[in-house]
């Protein structure tokens, strides 16, 4: 294990710095001057000269990159240039968003899907089976934008059971404002006993950790239910049916185990990507969350913003990939080395 961890710490630090350059590269060969964006409309040549002697920008590329790569070595991701605050601040507060959304739409998913895949392989060419893969390839042929919009229109615009957008309501934030302890709004709010704000909170939630359950639940029940029929295939399987094992016990310790080993690691890529992919979501329900901070800076040519999301979503993905690589050792024991 020790000999794995370091192969993939190399492997990580040379994957972050492809990635910085390339996107370092190509934000920098976006038209558009970052000076006159920091300065605002009209601005004069002096200020756009001094501007770019402040921040470097009037050095040769290679310079500007070894002095980015400095300040990420020391946790200084640059200062935004469109809202002219630290970026690394600007990310801590967004990237909690982003995580309690992303981590309750996948949970919703696991939830519901895994339990609908093993009754599925369970009672293969039944009704839940049937049941399953329409439900399935809906969640993958339906896009998520337009499944939030549905959402919105059922549960905002006819019901008016739940809120259209944003992460809590405008007069509960004037009068019961979250003390921010994790940046995770339901868990703040039940730790100060923050009553209105953890009801504003959850009902804002629940339309978009919907919509991404709805589209990951798809693929959560898929994985599950060709897991497990691989799984029941196998011989040990079949040897358990021989020997007159209960059902409940052949399905659920000897195959859901197994089959947990591809769902974990399928299930740990979408996670992943959720974290860096669901700007569309948060787009649609104006979550202010690393997807909407992304957009808007790809949209204001912020590359300093840009940069500090790419490399908080590699850093993400990465560590979200180490730990279903550690879970899928502890699960599968062919992987286990020697003498452990």
């Amino acid at each position: 294990m020790p000999a794995y961890l370091a192969r993939r710490l190399a492997l990580t630090i040379l994957v972050l710095w492809g990635l910085t350059l390339a996107t370092f590269v190509i934000t920098h060969l976006v038209p558009g001057d970052p000076a006159a964006l920091y300065l605002g409309p009209k601005p004069t040549q002096e200020q756009i000269e001094a501007v770019n002697r402040k921040f470097g920008f009037d050095q040769p590329l290679p310079v500007q990159y070894v002095r980015y790569m400095q300040g990420v070595m020391s946790g200084d991701l640059g200062l935004s240039l469109r809202t002219k605050r630290p970026v690394t601040s600007e990310l801590g507060a967004r990237f909690a968003a982003t995580f309690e959304l992303t981590t309750l739409g996948m949970a919703l998913a696991l939830a519901v899907g895994l339990p609908i895949g093993v009754a599925s392989a369970r009672r293969r060419g039944g009704a839940v089976d049937r049941l399953s893969q329409v439900v399935a390839l809906s969640g993958v042929a339906m896009p998520a934008f337009f499944m939030g919009m549905l959402l919105q229109l059922l549960f905002h615009g006819r019901l008016n059971w739940l809120p259209l957008q944003g992460r809590l309501a405008k007069e509960v934030m004037a009068h019961s404002p979250v003390q921010s302890l994790t940046g995770l709004y339901l868990i703040d709010t039940l730790l100060t006993g923050n009553w209105p704000a953890f009801q504003s909170t959850a009902a804002h939630i629940v339309l978009p950790a919907l919509t991404i359950a709805f589209t990951s639940v798809a693929v959560v029940t898929r994985m599950a239910r060709s897991a497990m029929l691989e799984v029941l295939s196998q011989d040990y399987v079949r040897t358990a049916w021989a020997y007159g094992l209960p059902e409940r016990l052949v399905y659920y310790k000897y195959a859901l185990k197994p089959a947990l080993v591809t769902v974990v690691t399928v299930v740990g890529l979408a996670y992943g990507y959720l974290l860096g992919g669901s700007f569309l979501v948060e787009s649609i329900f104006d979550w202010p969350g690393l997807g909407q901070y992304a957009v808007l800076s790809i949209l204001y040519n912020d590359y300093p913003g840009v940069m500090g999301v790419t490399v908080l979503y590699a850093v993400s993905f990465i560590l979200v990939n180490l730990a279903v690589d550690l879970i899928y050792h502890a699960l599968d024991p062919r992987l286990k080395e020697p003498g452990t």
